[in-house]
């Protein structure tokens, strides 16, 4: 017979809003685990005072605030990582077994240099839907003047994911720009399937063909790829185009991250 462990977490009547995701919580566990799945959005700004106010008023947690507090006071250079330790320490349940893993997570995360950092945030605001911030938070970090210094896989890294974005919003034109100046930097076949298969929903089978014999993609690929476009052609209108494009880009950029490690 299995035992269930029942957690009783006080609720917040009036949740707390984190305007960046749009994401309303209500519990010190809501808030653990955004902040645990979400590295690379927290920083000084995410410990805020009306933060601070909503968990002494809300949730009446008045010890951790002090140690937040103290934490900012004593030691703030490492006031963030500090921060999040002391909300983890709150589900004592959780993070005595996850102290190790935590701890390297977010090492893993505040050792990146600033560029990098800056991508992942803007990686997360598209996976939280919110394309047209993750699209303003690219073109930040491309206009950026030291931009172009950690090489080109950064670049191209940024201008992918720019694409991968625009084509949630169903602006094509700017996703296939986007996506060509990715492979013109990276020269990966997973940057230029990607690309190419943008072309196919934007200009149809035929560009796509195309591009394919620009480009020399060896037969096989492009068999595989057709297959793929195939599986999905039947019933593609304009609505449909959407449904399924939105799912198979979001596949696309999970595989793409796999591939280069961002």
């Amino acid at each position: 017979m299995s035992s269930t462990i029942l957690c009783q977490v006080k609720r917040a009547e009036n949740p707390y809003y984190i305007k960046e995701v749009d994401l309303r919580i209500y519990s010190i566990e809501e808030l653990c685990f955004f902040i645990n799945r979400n590295l690379p959005l927290i920083d000084e700004a995410f410990f805020s005072e009306e933060l601070i106010d909503w968990l002494t008023r809300e949730l009446n947690l008045r010890m951790l605030v002090q140690t937040m507090e103290r934490i900012r006071e004593e030691d703030p250079e490492y006031a963030v990582t500090g921060q999040i330790h002391a909300v983890n320490r709150e589900l004592s349940w959780l993070y005595a077994g996850d102290k190790e893993k935590l701890q390297r997570r977010i090492s893993e995360v505040f050792d990146l240099p600033v560029l990098e950092r800056r991508v992942r945030r803007a990686d997360i605001l598209v996976g939280y839907r919110k394309y047209t911030r993750a699209i303003e938070a690219y073109k930040a970090i491309l206009a950026d003047g030291q931009v172009e210094n950690p090489g080109q896989l950064l670049v191209g890294t940024v201008y992918h994911n720019t694409g991968i974005a625009y084509s949630r919003l169903f602006q094509f034109d700017e996703a296939a720009a986007c996506l060509k100046k990715a492979y013109d930097r990276l020269h990966t076949m997973e940057a230029l399937k990607d690309y190419l298969f943008c072309l196919w929903i934007r200009d149809g089978s035929e560009a796509f063909g195309k591009a394919c014999e620009e480009y020399e993609v060896d037969a096989k690929t492009r068999l595989e790829m057709e297959e793929e476009l195939a599986s999905f052609q039947e019933g593609f209108g304009q609505e449909a185009a959407g449904e399924v494009t939105g799912e198979t880009l979001n596949d696309w950029v999970r595989d793409y991250h796999r591939q280069t490690g961002y």
